[in-house]
């Protein structure tokens, strides 16, 4: 099943080691990578901005983290938040980037590790998200729409998630 992993830092500019964060979140990501080889997708959250950032590809976490060292330095800077991410082995939806986590639905940031056997019967509102054919997404929209604890509820199996949602503070951790 897939990984999910993250940190968050201080808040505080000069309580943050902003020099290790990279390091931290290779080895988050290898030791995460066997969980999921399909693709990979990281969110950060920077203090002012109006939404997080993230990047995701397809293919193992190594070779993803090589191809987003570059954009990924803006994650390392003062005033970044916190990190999510996702290392994804496919079990529902193509291997592609549309399938890849996080997924932003809404106002709703989220990755998710397990199996939805119900998703496709979720009364998700279609004209409101754009599904990519996955139970993670439908996960993720659902509780946009109508809050976690009503998702989490509606949803049959496997639920074991990272989201946040504006402010944008905070990255709640649910393990079922």
């Amino acid at each position: 099943m897939c990984g999910l992993f993250g940190w968050m830092t201080t808040g505080q500019a000069d309580k943050t080691r902003y020099d290790l964060l990279p390091s931290l979140t290779k080895a988050l990501v290898l030791l995460s990578e066997p969980r999921g080889k399909d693709s990979m997708g990281i969110s950060y959250m920077t203090q002012g901005a109006q939404e997080p950032t993230t990047l995701r590809v397809v293919g193992p976490a190594r070779r993803g983290l090589r191809a987003m060292a570059e954009p990924l330095q803006a994650a390392y800077q003062p005033g970044v938040q916190w990190l999510m991410g996702h290392t994804r082995s496919a079990t529902i939806g193509a291997v592609d980037v549309a399938n890849a986590h996080p997924f932003l639905m809404g106002h709703t940031l989220g990755a998710h590790n397990g199996h939805i056997t119900n998703y496709a019967a979720l009364n998700v509102d279609v004209s409101k998200y754009t599904l990519p054919g996955c139970d993670s997404a439908a996960l993720i929209a659902l509780i946009d729409q109508l809050g976690p604890k009503e998702a989490i509820a509606e949803a049959f199996g496997t639920v074991n998630l990272t989201y946040s949602q504006p402010p944008w503070h905070h990255v709640v951790l649910y393990k079922e």
